[in-house]
Parts: structure tokens; sequence; C-alpha cells
């Protein structure tokens, strides 16, 4: 009866001590979650002073920026499902935001700046602009990518397609992938410095998946382990190739049964892994990205195949600037496209709109709101 008693008294006391802990998390989400609240989705990332307020809270307030993601992506999840345009921007903003605070604090750098900083030491001087010019840096955050490459972040920068394409001078291109190894210490004691790797195309991956994919196992021991870690190798490069090959307009989804398992019918012996990346039909867009990879008996990746067959729908010409047009023909063509490219269009409509002149602002505003209402409609029905 004693011990019971004093191990009540102990939880008690426990309780106790740790409630200013809780309470002072809770205040540090509420004060966060205030200045979430009040930043501009619009306003660039890059240099952020609000971001430097958040990183200035330390490593103790990085549980409750992940515990505020958590909540934001169920939120962002219920507002793409019901089409909330305005919402789904804003969130996604808070998203990004949050993670690169997170990043910052987990790994004390700062990638985005860094990987500026790498692609103006990749110019000559009088193409040193490509780094200013720069789309910011978007963390891909797939839970594949993460598993597959530990110790690895990737990153997104990929210039407008439209309505007319960049000309980017090598070795960036207009969709770019930059793979930031951070510092380790491997089992033999020398630290790996931090190493910022280009990815611009399929050969660029097929070459970083080779070079970096250990043997995932005993050879030919096959168990639950080596197919999870063959399955997310396969997913990690779905992730990375459609960032690769979008252009502003496609979305994705990888079907789970897409994701296959077989034995080589090779000589050799070994294994592949397949596995599908799928347009979701809207606006006109169609098609896929088919990927195989191939393990030799000893599990160690040997080769990758790709298929790209995508078909794009409609694109961003000139219909924003058609809106006022005295043609009503015109005009009608131009709403029609509009409509149909839905709110993918938002980036290049507001790029148009910001030197447009008041009336034609007037004009993207009213065909933004008929987008919004039509995303409303498609999604109640």
């Amino acid at each position: 009866m004693r011990f019971l008693l004093c191990l009540l008294l102990l939880s008690i006391g426990v309780a106790g001590l740790a409630q200013p802990d809780v309470q002072a998390q809770e205040t540090l989400r509420q004060k966060l979650e205030g200045y979430l609240a009040h930043l501009d989705p619009n306003m660039p990332l890059a240099g952020n002073p609000a971001e430097e307020g958040f990183v200035a809270q330390g490593m103790e307030a990085v549980p409750v920026m992940q515990a505020m993601s958590r909540d934001i992506s169920v939120k962002l999840a219920a507002a793409e499902e019901n089409g909330r345009q305005d919402d789904i921007l804003r969130l996604r903003f808070q998203l990004e935001f949050l993670d690169r605070a997170i990043v910052r604090l987990e790994t004390d750098l700062n990638p985005p700046a860094m990987i500026r900083q790498w692609v103006r030491q990749q110019y000559r001087p009088e193409d040193q602009y490509i780094a200013d010019i720069l789309p910011e840096p978007v963390h891909l955050t797939d839970a594949p990518l993460a598993r597959a490459f530990p110790g690895y972040l990737f990153y997104a920068a990929n210039f407008r397609h439209y309505p007319v394409a960049r000309d980017v001078p090598p070795p960036l291109t207009v969709n770019n992938l930059f793979a930031v190894r951070l510092p380790v210490q491997p089992d033999n004691g020398k630290t790996l410095p931090l190493r910022i790797t280009v990815l611009t195309n399929s050969t660029d991956m097929k070459l970083f998946f080779l070079n970096t994919v250990k043997p995932l196992g005993a050879k030919d021991k096959v168990d639950e382990t080596v197919m999870g870690a063959m399955q997310n190798l396969t997913s990690a490069w779905l992730c990375l190739s459609q960032s690769l090959q979008d252009d502003g307009f496609f979305r994705f989804t990888i079907p789970a049964e897409s994701l296959q398992f077989a034995a080589s019918d090779g000589d050799a012996g070994g294994y592949i892994y397949r596995g599908r990346a799928a347009v979701t039909p809207a606006g006109g867009n169609s098609g896929s990205i088919d990927v195989e990879l191939y393990f030799n008996p000893a599990l160690l990746l040997i080769d990758v195949k790709e298929v790209v067959k995508l078909k794009p729908g409609i694109r961003p010409i000139c219909q924003a600037t058609k809106l006022l047009d005295p043609d009503p023909i015109v005009r009608k063509m131009a709403e029609q496209d509009l409509l149909i490219m839905g709110p993918a269009a938002h980036d290049y409509m507001m790029e148009q709109r910001a030197k447009a002149t008041p009336e034609l602002q007037a004009a993207i505003d009213r065909m933004w709101e008929r987008i919004l209402e039509r995303e409303r409609q498609v999604n109640e029905n």
C-alpha cells in the first residue's frame, strides 16, 4: 500500500513538472500559428524575415513545427478534395515555409541559399545572373525519397515553361533537381563534406542512382526488407522523374498496383522492380512515366530503364491577354482555354496580371473567380 502511495505521489509530481513544458509548447504553437496566419502566400520565400524568427526559436520548437505541419497537411488534403484553391495556395505556402525552418534547425544549414550559391559558382561572371533568377528551390518531401536516400535532401527548381520557355545555359536547364548530400561521418571516421549534385535528365538520375545505391542485402535473399527497399527506390525514381518532366501543368499519381517485383529472366539472374507514374487526365493531359530497376543476384542496382510518354493538353500562350479582345470569338476561346487549364493556370495568370492595365487586371480577376467557382461546382458534384 505504501509502495502504491509513493508511486501515485511520484506520478503526480512528474505530471506537475511536465505540465509547464506542455503549456510552454502550446503557447509557442499559438504564437507561431498567429505569425503563420498573417503571412502573405504571394510573398517570396527567400529572404523572408519571418523565417529567421521561426529559426530563432531553436531546436525546442521543431516538434511544435512538425505537429503544425501535420495538421496543415490534413487541412490541405481536405482543401484539395473540395477544390478550395485559395486555401490550397495558402496551405501549401505555410507547409513550405515551415519545412524551410525545420530543415534549417535540424541540419544547421540553409540548402536553398547554398544551392543558389553553388549555381553562381558554375557560371562565368557574365552568366552568374542565372543564380539570381533561379526559381526558389522547393524541397521534395516524398517519403520514398527520404527512405531510399537517407542523408540526402532533394530540391526542385523549375523555370516557367509558358508562355515562352527560358533559354538556360548549361549546366542548368529549364527543369532542375538538386541532390544535397548532408555532411556525414561514416564508419571509417572520415567525414564526407556537403555535396550538391544537379540532375537535369534521366541520364543524370541513372548515374546518381547507380553511384549512390548500395547493395540491398545478402545475395539472393529477397525478404520483406529488401522488397521494401526496392519499392522505395522505384517510387523515389518516379518522384524525381515527375519533377524533371513536369511543365507546371501535369499532375501525377503512382498507383500502388503499378509497383511490381519480378525475377529477371536473363541468364545472369537477378530481379526487376517496376513502377509507373500516371498522368491525371485533366485539361487534355495524358500519358505516363514507366520505369524498371534491375538488380543483380547480389542485390546491387545495375541498370534503370525509363519510358516517358506524355501528351500535354492546353497550355498558356496568350489567353490571359485576350480577355478584353474586341473579337468575341477570340475572347470566348481565351476564356474556354483558361477554364480548361483551371487552377494550374494561376501562376501564368498572375504573371500576366502584374504587367496588365487596370482594366485587364480586373478581367483576369473575374476569370480567376470563374475558375474557382467551376472547381467548387466540380467537387460538389
